[in-house]
């Protein structure tokens, strides 16, 4: 098994600027992400909501390494730093203690850390409206990381729905790349983003004050119809895209498997991992940086600010590690001076209010859970019947248990939860996550570095927390 003294599982701006802190203090470090992303992870909805608007280029392995690695000037100077890179390896189980298992597309191996600075970011919103399960209805985030990232956008002209600072940069971004902004869609009656990012938006149509009735097509999106919240009449808008950006959630299932202490605040994205001002969890050795550490506006982080926290949580896990002193650590941090909270919104309440719209129109039978064709009617009879805890909905609908593995419906089924039981949102649990996080091959599980007397260490381990964790969900007897 490899070994290392820092993983950073990550490579946005705040597992970066973690890496290139902790190698500067003369930590030795793995820096770990996923992207490039297989293309049938990509076609699967697999991290991010891609929405099928990939062009083909994202098929070549090895440009795309190549569009990565240029995208991104600070991973050459990582490497250069003596970072070891690990870019299109996916992380798929946390939950032994101090080792990661780790695949590519050709075999699956471990690597065990001394501390790990988590920043896995975050994933888009999903919300439920008749035709977004169309060609075309994509998240945000994968919209971004298609134009940035990958350089493979095979759309043109694009509708935004939400105009928080997510939803303002999308729209500048694709304006930047010479697309077309049909429209951006808020419920809200005002723009919700900041002032600054709606420069070089003059032109852009905002539709304020509207609700989303449907997207058009037959297999793919080629309009968008919108109706007044409080009015009656519908506009229809043409685009060949439809971006969810009314949102962010955190990732937080290699979390979840840490054992760390995850609380729900709904300003902040929903779960969360606990951490202090050092950014370090509840558990030993373990840190977290970023939009995983859902410090967020509007489901959004700044940069500066993702970066600001993953430099204070390098200087953390050296000072836990005993590369540096208590001293040298307080004052390093003191120089950064990062505001570790930024303003907030509550993020579930505006997506209850987007479902609660969508609902009035009595669209019942629009499949919440895509990937199992689950319906809000649904859940809803499931739950009339006596269950309400996630995991019981999963088990008997299957929601949530698709290619996707719930991460457009999860966050929708506990506000239908919520809304059905009269609960306040904190009070529904959180559905448990499961590895592997990443659908694996048959190929690339066999083609691993277990002996077998480890292979039944890990894996007895794994079936003993996963029998744990139902019995403390349902309340069964042992």
């Amino acid at each position: 098994m490899d070994r290392t003294q820092l993983a950073v599982v990550g490579a946005g701006p705040a597992g970066l600027s973690a890496a290139l802190e902790a190698a500067k203090l003369g930590l030795q470090v793995n820096l770990i992400d996923e992207h490039p992303l297989d293309f049938a992870l990509m076609a699967q909805e697999i991290p991010l909501h891609f929405g099928q608007r990939m062009t083909t280029t994202v098929g070549n392995r090895a440009e795309m390494l190549s569009r990565v690695v240029a995208a991104n000037s600070k991973l050459q100077e990582a490497e250069d730093a003596g970072v070891e890179l690990q870019i299109g390896v996916m992380v798929w189980d946390s939950s032994s203690d101090q080792v990661l298992a780790l695949a590519d597309d050709v075999r699956s191996w471990r690597l065990g850390y001394e501390a790990a600075v988590f920043a896995p970011g975050a994933r888009d919103l999903g919300m439920a409206f008749p035709g977004w399960d169309l060609a075309g209805v994509v998240g945000a985030r994968a919209l971004l990381t298609l134009l940035n990232r990958y350089q493979a956008f095979s759309g043109q002209r694009v509708a935004v729905l939400g105009s928080g600072d997510l939803g303002l940069q999308v729209a500048r971004e694709a304006l930047d790349r010479g697309l077309e902004v049909a429209a951006v869609v808020d419920i809200s009656a005002e723009v919700r983003g900041r002032a600054g990012l709606m420069e070089g938006l003059e032109k852009v149509p905002f539709r304020l004050g509207y609700m989303v009735e449907a997207a058009r097509g037959d297999t793919e999106v080629t309009s968008l119809i919108i109706r007044p919240v409080d009015g009656d009449g519908s506009t229809e808008i043409e685009c060949d895209t439809i971006c969810l950006a009314i949102g962010l959630v955190p990732n937080i299932e290699l979390l979840y498997w840490t054992g760390c202490d995850i609380q729900f605040d709904p300003r902040r994205g929903g779960f969360i991992p606990s951490v202090d001002e050092k950014m370090h969890t509840t558990d030993k050795g373990i840190f977290v940086a970023g939009d995983a550490a859902a410090f967020t506006e509007d489901g959004f982080v700044d940069p500066e600010l993702a970066v600001a926290q993953g430099c204070v949580a390098a200087v953390s896990a050296a000072e836990h590690l005993g590369a540096i002193d208590a001293e040298k650590a307080g004052l390093l941090r003191g120089e950064l001076q990062a505001p570790m909270f930024s303003k907030v919104h509550d993020a579930a309440q505006y997506l209850q209010a987007w479902l609660g719209s969508i609902e009035a129109r009595a669209k019942l039978d629009t499949p919440v859970c895509i990937c199992e064709k689950v319906t809000r009617r649904d859940l809803s009879s499931m739950m009339e019947r006596g269950p309400t805890h996630p995991d019981h909905l999963k088990r008997l609908t299957r929601a949530g248990m698709g290619y996707c593995q719930g991460r457009r419906c999860r966050e929708q089924i506990q506000v239908i939860t919520s809304q059905f039981t009269g609960q306040q949102m904190d009070q529904v649990p959180l559905a448990s996550y499961r590895p592997p996080f990443r659908p694996l091959s048959l190929g690339v599980i066999q083609n691993r570095d277990l002996e077998p007397e480890e292979e039944e260490l890990l894996f007895g381990e794994y079936h003993r927390q996963i029998r744990e964790e139902y019995l403390r969900a349902t309340g069964a007897s042992d």
